[in-house]
């Protein structure tokens, strides 16, 4: 499961100390699935306008007419490089499903080859 903060609920997040960030997540997560989820078995939080490489998202940002004018070739292999990953997904890109889906499809494809 992954939770994002936003907006200005992030400039708040991001100034409280870890074990803040993490009773706050947690409390937002409880209001829709209830006490058990103050007491998850794992916690891992990523700060990802911290991070240089990714400007702040956690996924990449397609302009319009990039898909129609240029899809194939995003995911079109090179040599013996085969590409996956969420911003190739045609279906649920940005998302964990889409990252599954051209992961999926790119083993497949590999596994064609053998």
């Amino acid at each position: 499961m992954a939770a994002f903060v936003v907006g200005d609920r992030y400039l708040a997040w991001q100034s409280l100390g870890e074990s803040d960030r993490r009773a706050a997540i947690l409390a937002d997560l409880a209001n829709y699935f209830g006490h058990e989820a103050l007491s998850p078995v794992s916690y891992d939080e990523i700060d990802w306008p911290s991070k240089p490489w990714t400007g702040g998202g956690y996924a990449a940002f397609m302009p319009p007419g990039v898909w129609t004018s240029y899809g194939e070739a995003l995911v079109a292999p090179v040599g013996c490089i085969y590409w996956a990953g969420t911003e190739m997904a045609e279906r649920w890109p940005d998302f964990f499903d889409g990252a599954v889906r051209t992961g999926e499809a790119a083993a497949a494809a590999i596994h064609a080859l053998l």
